[in-house]
Order: structure tokens, then sequence, then C-alpha cells
């Protein structure tokens, strides 16, 4: 059963980085994903994953389950991989992606990235710059803009920052179209073109350690911070992950402990040993109407417990972005470490996320050797997954069934995103009292077959959901059938409704989303 984790008084987070020191770590610098758009349209940028598709990664909106499963699905590596690897002679071991978003007309990516730099190159690391007609083949353009003071040339790819970059098409000034801030110095930058930059903070907005993610949330319209701080967890000191956010760009709140291992993460570990696992890092992005983090666990097999060992890519989800979920069951890697030997088998830091028609792209690092034993090599790698693929509900021979809470906005047709194939799924619509709407029975359903990102689903007699403004409960039959998510018409937004008697639940955040999300627990129609 997933469970937050836990902020007891064994917990004690502390500020600014961690206490223990170590050799050179690999920092990956990872991005908001938010994608550029045209101007005239500058409200929702082109590939803002925000939308009205309900996934079934968590019960937030289900009220009763039967005969089913939710089972969580990794991102599928790229048999291309690694994509972008070490081939220029400003280049180092080590190349690291900070931030993937789509070109402004929406064809094409743009990728930022890191280098550590060899003995002797006066330049302490590079960022650098990549792009990609289609995701996969990328180029390094020379770009003329920063002298390499290793040889004078400006024959390069040089670009002014990397980390976490946002476009943020909003802002009234042509000049910070872009932002940007790097881990570690925690600064925002602005640009009005992703390749010239200012600085806009005059100081680090807070103090946290060498990783971390910062995204600009169009959910409720403010910058959101991730990165790595160190707390006393179990009687241990671990890295964990904290929280901030702000609306400018000077002096944000002090970092607060929202991700700690648990009991369940340090079950590898060795009996008698002080080993323990670690948070390392965890970038968000708003995701259709919630929060998906790429959470990267840490296991420290050296004997101090600090310093070597593997590090891989779990799923977290939130309503808030504040208060987070973690995997049930066993909580398998949504990315793993490769096979032994592999490019990426010791380490793999999630970046980007950007979407390709009915897939999604995971851009990530990913390292031949565990945390600072030096020296590895590092390159840059492409993962992908079904749109909303991230969890199903699954129903076999022995028919499953879920049912929704009441929702107010149900409306127009109604979408699902499932694999059938042989399968069977079928809806009923009902009403607050739990009885099924005439004419929407499981046997007047025409049931979609097959496997498809967006289905629709009818009935006999109707093509649509009820012209209603009444709550209504929505009920899933599935045989043999995978179950993603669903989207209720044109209605963007869906809001649970209490049954009679029971209070509506506050908000998970007390500065909720301006679009509503809030959800209120009902009990199960019969």
């Amino acid at each position: 059963m997933s469970k937050k984790p836990s902020l007891s008084a064994g917990v004690r987070p502390s500020a600014g980085a961690e206490t223990p020191t170590s050799a050179r770590a690999p920092i990956c610098r990872v991005l908001a994903l938010l994608l550029l758009a045209p101007a005239a349209f500058a409200a929702k940028p082109a590939g803002d994953l925000t939308g009205s598709w309900q996934l079934f990664v968590d019960d937030y909106l289900v009220a009763s389950k039967e005969n089913v499963a939710r089972t969580y699905h990794a991102f599928e590596k790229h048999p291309g991989n690694p994509l972008v690897t070490v081939d220029q002679p400003w280049e180092y071991t080590v190349v690291s992606c900070g931030s993937v978003l789509a070109n402004e007309d929406g064809k094409g990516y743009r990728m930022w990235y890191d280098t550590w730099t060899r003995k002797g190159d006066p330049d302490d690391g590079h960022s650098l710059y990549a792009t990609s007609a289609d995701g996969i083949h990328w180029q390094k353009p020379n770009l003329g803009l920063a002298t390499w003071r290793k040889n004078g040339s400006t024959n390069n790819n040089f670009v002014g920052t990397s980390g976490s970059i946002m476009h943020t098409p909003d802002d009234p000034d042509p000049a910070r179209r872009y932002k940007a801030v790097s881990s570690g110095e925690y600064r925002f930058r602005s640009s009005p073109d992703g390749f010239r930059w200012e600085l806009l903070s005059k100081a680090g907005i807070f103090g946290a350690g060498d990783t971390g993610h910062l995204m600009w949330d169009p959910l409720t319209e403010k910058y959101r911070g991730y990165a790595k701080i160190s707390a006393d967890v179990s009687g241990q000191r671990r890295r964990v992950v904290g929280y901030s956010d702000g609306t400018g760009f000077e002096s944000w709140p002090a970092m607060r402990l929202v991700m700690a291992p648990d009991d369940f993460d340090d079950r590898w570990v060795k009996p008698g040993s002080i080993q323990r696992t670690h948070f390392y890092n965890c970038p968000v992005v708003a995701y259709q109407n919630m929060y998906l983090g790429f959470l990267m666990v840490y296991r420290a097999e050296d004997d101090e417990g600090y310093f070597h060992g593997p590090i891989f890519v779990e799923l977290v989800t939130s309503r808030d972005g504040v208060h987070w979920l973690r995997e049930e069951g066993d909580r398998p890697p949504i990315l793993p470490c490769g096979p032994a030997r592999s490019w990426d088998h010791g380490m793999v830091f999630a970046a980007s996320v950007v979407p390709a028609g009915d897939r999604l792209y995971l851009y990530y690092s990913g390292y031949d050797g565990l945390h600072d034993y030096l020296p590895f090599h590092s390159a840059i790698g492409l993962a992908t997954l079904r749109k909303d693929g991230f969890a199903s509900l699954d129903g076999e021979d022995n028919p499953g069934i879920v049912t929704t809470k009441l929702l107010t906005g149900l409306t127009g047709r109604l979408h699902v995103n499932c694999e059938a194939g042989a399968g069977l799924l079928q809806v009923e619509v009902l009403d607050a009292r739990g009885r099924v709407l005439p004419g929407y029975r499981k046997r007047d359903c025409n049931e979609p077959r097959g496997d498809g990102v967006d289905q629709v689903v009818t009935w006999d007699e109707h093509a649509e959901l009820p012209a209603t403004t009444e709550p209504l409960r929505l009920r899933f039959h599935l045989k043999n059938v995978s179950l993603y998510s669903f989207y209720a018409g044109e209605s963007p937004w869906l809001r649970c409704s209490p049954s009679r008697g029971t209070a509506a639940a506050a908000p998970q955040t007390s500065s909720p989303p301006r679009r509503p999300t809030s959800c209120a627990s009902a009990a199960p129609a019969r």
C-alpha cells in the first residue's frame, strides 16, 4: 500500500547542502517541462503537459475497485542509445542532460546539456547546446557565442547556461521569455531566446545541495523548486528532497523536507551494516491535472553508507506538488539502471519529458560507474512510454470493476486510454444514488476494441455522456483490459462531489490550483 513519506520526529531536515562531503559527484541539472509556443498562444506553451485526462496512477478519483490490480509501467529505453556522447574536444568524460524543450514552431527539439572539463582547461565546465528534428538524431551546432579560453576560438556549441530551463511566454518582458536556474547556485537567469542569458537573482533563492530542479507550474502560476538537502532519517544522515516555491526571483522560503526514505527503501541493506538509501533528486512535472515526480533513489553500498552505489528512478505522484505518494507494492523502477557493463549500468538521472505523438520521450543521463567511483563516463539517452502510460488498472478473466467517486463536470464524449485487445471494456453511468441511468447500462455499451490512447466510448442510444449538471459516477467493467486514463468530454477539469451527509475534503495545499482539482471521499455505489 502506498504511503506518504514519514515526517515523524525521527526526521530532522537541515538547511543547505548535505553535511558529508565526497569527491566530485555527477550533477544532472534538470528542467521544468514547459515548452515554447508562438506568441499568439502564449498562455499555453506548445508541449504543455497539463490537460483534462484523468490518470489511474492513484485512487484520487476511485471510490471502489474489485478484481483489479494496479500495474506500473517502466519507460522503454531506445535501441539506439546513447544518443548524445562525448565527441568534441571541449567535452571530457561526462555529458549530462539539463533540459530538452520543443522548438518554437513545435517541430523538433532543443537540448541544453553540461560537460566536465579536462585537466588544464581554463574553463570550469561548459554548458552546451544541441538540436534535433526528431528527438533521436542530435547535432551540435557551431553557435559562435562564446570563446573557449583554451584556444581562443568561438567555433563551438557553448551556450550561456544549462540546468532547469523554463519557457514563460506570459512574461511581459520579451527579454525574460526563458528562465534558467542551475543546480547548486540556484539563481534565476533570463533570456529572450535560450542563448543569451542575464542574471535576474542577486543571490541564491534558497540553500540546497548540488542537485535540484525548478519548474514553472501552470496550475498554480508559481515557480516550484525541488532540491537535495540533508536530514536525519531513522537515525542516519541521508540525502532527501526539499521543497520551496515562489513567484519572484529573490529569497524564497527555506527548503522543507517533502520526500525521505522509509524502512522499505532500506530492504536491500546488509544486516548489521550502516548502508542506507538516499533520495538524490526528484524532477517534477505538472502532468494533466496533477504532478509526477521522477525520484532518483540512491543505494549507498559502501561501508560508510554514503559514497558509492547505484542510482535508479521511481515514480512518485501528487495532487498538490507537496504531499507525495509512493508506488504500491515493490515499487518497481520506472527507469532502471542498464545491465552489467552497459553504458548506463551505474546510474540513471532523469531530466526531461516531452510529448511525441502518442508517446512520451524521457531524456536521461546514464553513467557506466557507481556514484563517486571515478573516473566514470556518461552519455545521454532516450526512453519512451505511451501517453498517460505510467500505471494502469488491469482486469483479467474474472472481470474487474472500477467505480469512480461522484464527479461534477462530466460532459460530452467519453474517451479512454486502454489496451483492450481481445478483452472487453464496458462503461456504465450512475446517478448520485448509485442507480444506472437508462440507456447507459453495461449491455448498452459499444465497447472499444484494441489498443489506443484515445478511444471513444458510446452506448446504443447515446453518443455522449448525459447532459446534466448533477454529479455522476462512471463504472468501468474490465475483462482482460488495462485502463490508463479517461477524458470526460469537453470539460477540462472534474471535481469530486461528496455523497449526501459527507463533508467536502479540503484541498491538499493552502494555495489551491486555479483550476479545480479537489476531491472528496464518497461512499462507493452499490
